[in-house]
């Protein structure tokens, strides 16, 4: 395992931005993958009511 620790300041800091970047990037994209899914079928009960 890397120890984070002992890496410069300079890579850390890139590290945690690039880590926060990545995680967005992955919700972004989960997120829209789930409202592509279930939205219709819940637009559809809500248009039938």
């Amino acid at each position: 395992m890397i120890a984070i620790s002992a890496l410069p300041i300079a890579v850390q800091a890139a590290l945690v931005v690039t880590l926060v970047l990545v995680e967005a990037i992955v919700l972004y994209v989960g997120y829209g993958l789930i409202e592509e899914r279930i939205a219709p079928p819940i637009l559809e009960v809500i248009e039938s009511v």
